[in-house]
């Protein structure tokens, strides 16, 4: 609410200024600390009481292939740390960790409403380009409770709210949703936001990567609810930034050259076209890797062998080829070896 409550203050000054603007809305949630406010968590309560997160993953799945969107490839099994539903120990706090998620994802939909409604209230919708994304996909980790009450990850940010309250680890007994609390929803329901694919945030995996993008274009977008299948990627978000207002990217600030763009424009995928895609696409952090050529895509982590998927045909990746498919698998190996000392050079 408060990044809204601002978010909508600069869109009413901005419209009594005669020049165009850009805002950028990075709401923390839905990630952890699971905080939400109890009437948004009381719709949700009872629905994943009752379904779990093994039906839950199930009926998503179901639904994404009635929408066309992911593909028809068979979906990653459970994370074998997760037991089956009717297994779980703790089950009405496990629902009440997924309805707090799911409240605060409620919470975020109510709050882009009000940005929506602020732009047709100044009189900006058909002349404003909205771009929403995520940064990741979810994740399993959040710190967690040492015997003592005390935190693993124990820090200023984790241990004490900043009025000197003690925030409470969510524990089994420990509901999560105060502001006096601190935890997430861990990999029972990480796996199930993921529906249908396999890993979490910091993996190379689609869990990790992959992530929705919408975008409303009034004037340019005339599909409305329309799907692409054409792959994209984060770094073209500023070369379609720019070509959307009419900007060059420079080559120079403060006497000092500036590394070109690596991405490619959105907008011809926006305008229905088919766009020269990029020939291949990377991916790093902290040792998990990966590089994807078309539909191929090789995952590993440092010190681990690579593997190759097929995107086309499995989705999820659950099916490795790299024995299979040697010749492919080197290729894209050589791509990624090369891309990383260039992104190395001068370090």
């Amino acid at each position: 609410d408060a990044y809204t409550d601002y978010a909508v203050e600069f869109l009413k000054e901005a419209s009594t200024i005669d020049q165009p603007f850009f805002l950028y809305v990075a709401y923390v949630a839905p990630h952890w600390p699971l905080h939400a406010k109890e009437k948004d968590i009381a719709k949700y309560r009872k629905k994943y009481r009752e379904l779990g997160w093994d039906r839950c993953h199930d009926q998503r799945y179901q639904r994404q292939q009635s929408m066309d969107l992911i593909g028809a490839s068979p979906p990653a099994p459970r994370d074998p740390v997760v037991p089956p539903w009717e297994e779980a120990e703790h089950k009405d706090w496990e629902a009440e960790r997924m309805a707090v998620y799911a409240a605060q994802v409620d919470c975020l939909d109510q709050n882009i409403g009000r940005i929506l409604g602020t732009l047709e209230e100044i009189g900006a919708e058909e002349n404003t380009v909205v771009i929403f994304l995520s940064d990741n996909g979810a994740t399993e980790r959040y710190p967690k409770a040492k015997p003592d009450g005390s935190f693993y990850l124990d820090n200023e940010e984790t241990t004490w709210r900043t009025d000197g309250t003690r925030t409470k680890p969510v524990v089994p007994g420990v509901m999560p949703g105060p502001a006096d609390t601190f935890g997430g929803y861990g990999p029972e329901w990480a796996h199930v936001s993921n529906t249908p694919v396999r890993g979490y945030k910091q993996s190379s995996f689609e869990g990790g990567i992959l992530t929705p993008l919408i975008v409303k274009w009034p004037g340019k977008i005339e599909e409305t609810g329309g799907i692409t299948h054409q792959v994209g990627h984060v770094i073209d978000m500023m070369p379609t930034c720019l070509e959307i207002a009419g900007g060059e990217y420079p080559r120079h600030y403060r006497d000092r050259e500036i590394l070109p763009l690596e991405g490619k424009s959105l907008v011809p995928i926006f305008e229905g076209k088919e766009r020269d895609g990029h020939s291949a696409l990377f991916w790093e952090i902290a040792g998990h890797r990966a590089v994807r050529k078309g539909d191929w895509k090789l995952v590993g982590r440092t010190g681990e062998d690579w593997k190759l998927y097929d995107l086309k045909t499995d989705r999820a990746e659950r099916i490795n080829l790299a024995a299979r498919k040697p010749e492919v698998a080197k290729e894209l190996e050589t791509l990624y070896q090369e891309w990383s000392e260039r992104c190395n050079e001068g370090r």
